[in-house]
């Protein structure tokens, strides 16, 4: 029993090797048919009911088979660019993070996104993935999850212990990427600091005012943030950290005592600490450029301090 264990924990540990690319994953993967200049490997994880929990992807580019050559930057360009703007997909706030592997650029990928399940309901869609190049090869994961929790936990494992084979040389990753750090949605003026993905709102809608609307949520033990955007067709009205508030569908908080005053921090209205009830506290990051509002709001109970804006915060 013992022996079986350690074996099926070892399984469990092991790396898959793809072209001159290991990945530590325990999933079976399936090669696609091979097309002229690349091959790809998917891995589907589903229930016991049939309903697909993960979907994995491992392409393998043949650089000499390509006319025009990409650069190394170029391959990690490319790959942010693609999944950001990835057909069926939306609301795509992403933290994209630079390193290297056997000297050249790598590219990780961590976040979230919407998308739509097979009865066509949007659904939150977490996503980690990578791109990265030898001299000869280009590849790129990419790991999307529908649950979260220890299958996102084990996605971004994978993609921080990926590994290069060079002749007799194995090589790994310059830096551990993890999930703390600045997200950004393709065209927004600002960027969003947190801890981990947002989980995207399938519920939320744009008011008549607006063109777009998007909150994701980050749920702690000792607080509650959310990232919102919204989007207006002209640059919208309003100016004052208030009226931005109130066009956020938040007017209600400005009623509370003492009233709430903003400072401008770097082109950010900031509001320290909101009285929302009795029970709960919040900070508001408030700020508007172009055709957008964006905002992060944290909030706690009134006991419960708030994480600080080194942590949690709407950035320029």
């Amino acid at each position: 029993m013992l022996s079986f264990v350690f074996a099926l924990a070892l399984a469990q540990n092991s790396h898959q090797q793809f072209g001159e690319l290991l990945i530590q994953t325990e999933h079976e993967f399936k090669a696609q048919p091979e097309q002229s200049n690349f091959r790809a490997w998917v891995a589907e994880v589903k229930t016991a009911s049939g309903a697909i929990t993960q979907v994995i992807s491992v392409v393998e580019t043949d650089l000499a088979k390509l006319e025009n050559k990409p650069t190394p930057q170029l391959i990690c360009d490319l790959h942010d660019r693609a999944n950001r703007t990835r057909q069926g997909f939306s609301g795509q706030l992403f933290k994209t993070e630079l390193t290297e592997i056997n000297g050249l650029p790598m590219v990780v990928l961590v976040g979230s996104a919407l998308t739509r399940d097979v009865a066509q309901r949007p659904i939150n869609t977490y996503h980690v993935s990578a791109a990265l190049s030898t001299e000869s090869k280009a590849y790129e994961i990419t790991w999307l999850t529908y649950i979260g929790g220890d299958d996102y936990t084990n996605a971004i494992k994978a993609v921080r212990s990926v590994q290069l084979k060079s002749d007799s040389l194995t090589h790994t990753p310059k830096a551990l990427i993890g999930t703390i750090g600045p997200y950004t949605l393709l065209g927004a003026p600002f960027r969003f600091l947190l801890n981990k993905p947002a989980s995207a709102n399938t519920e939320v809608r744009p008011s008549e005012e607006q063109t777009g609307r998007y909150i994701g949520s980050i749920s702690e033990s000792e607080w509650y943030a959310t990232a919102e955007i919204a989007l207006y067709s002209d640059n919208p009205s309003q100016i004052t950290a208030e009226s931005l508030l109130t066009a956020l569908g938040y007017q209600e908080w400005l009623k509370s005592e003492p009233k709430p005053v903003a400072k401008l921090v770097e082109g950010i209205h900031v509001f320290e600490s909101i009285k929302v009830s009795d029970k709960r506290h919040a900070r508001i990051d408030i700020a508007t450029q172009g055709k957008f509002i964006c905002a992060v709001i944290v909030s706690a109970d009134s006991d419960k301090p708030l994480p600080d804006r080194k942590t949690i915060a709407l950035l320029p």
